[in-house]
């Protein structure tokens, strides 16, 4: 077998193992996204069940005593949709792994991986237009990362959980500090909207294509 020949083997392998690292990955956003919807109609369930009608003069009241159930769950979905998040983030390392490996055993000029062949209006914040062009990191493709989107989706889920949660303890009054948990609920809630704006201003929607060759087929 001749270097060529040990390469293409390499390079064709490569390819093999990436996609079967993006299928465990979809096996697992399942997994996830599956077991917080089923969290989240037995939240619904809870929420809406009734176990005493207290009969009023101008009005029926419905109440339920499940909201310590109905706690645990929101605690047990907080849990799932941060390994959900950390799972996303540990799937975008091993994606960005295997693709420079795939990077480095491909033909400079014969790349599939490594070449964009985008218009000049469809990069961002392009700093050089001639041919065979590397990108850096602050110069993007105008196409909507997939992940990025999937993190804030996920990040919009834990903050729901966390609302919920807020709104129970609020409720079920432990010791009478309900303005202590109020006051920490707003502290909190606002901490996380500034990280989550932090995040989208720092990485923006676009997909990242540092290192990637711009060939600029189209001047």
């Amino acid at each position: 077998m001749t270097e060529i020949d040990k390469r293409r083997y390499a390079y064709e392998k490569a390819i093999e193992a990436y996609w079967k690292h993006v299928d465990r990955y979809h096996t697992w956003m399942n997994y996830y996204s599956l077991f917080n919807g089923a969290l989240f109609v037995g939240f619904c369930t809870l929420l809406t069940a009734t176990t005493k009608i207290n009969l009023n003069t101008d009005s029926i009241d419905l109440i339920n005593n499940y909201d310590y159930y109905t706690i645990l769950i929101c605690i047990i979905g907080v849990i799932a949709s941060i390994c959900w998040r950390l799972s996303l983030s540990g799937h975008m390392k091993w994606e960005k792994n295997w693709m420079n490996i795939i990077e480095l055993y491909e033909q400079s000029r014969f790349g599939i991986y490594t070449i964009i062949n985008m218009n000049v209006s469809d990069m961002e914040k392009l700093t050089n237009s001639f041919r065979n062009h590397q990108l850096s990191n602050d110069e993007r493709i105008k196409a909507f990362s997939t992940h990025f989107i999937t993190s804030i989706f996920i990040e919009s889920i834990i903050l729901g959980w966390l609302l919920y949660l807020f709104i129970f303890l609020y409720n079920i009054d432990f010791a009478g500090c309900k303005c202590t948990m109020v006051f920490l609920s707003i502290i909190f809630i606002l901490i996380y909207f500034i990280r989550m704006f932090y995040y989208i201003c720092k990485n923006g929607f676009y997909s990242d294509v540092k290192g990637k060759i711009w060939i600029n087929k189209f001047i």
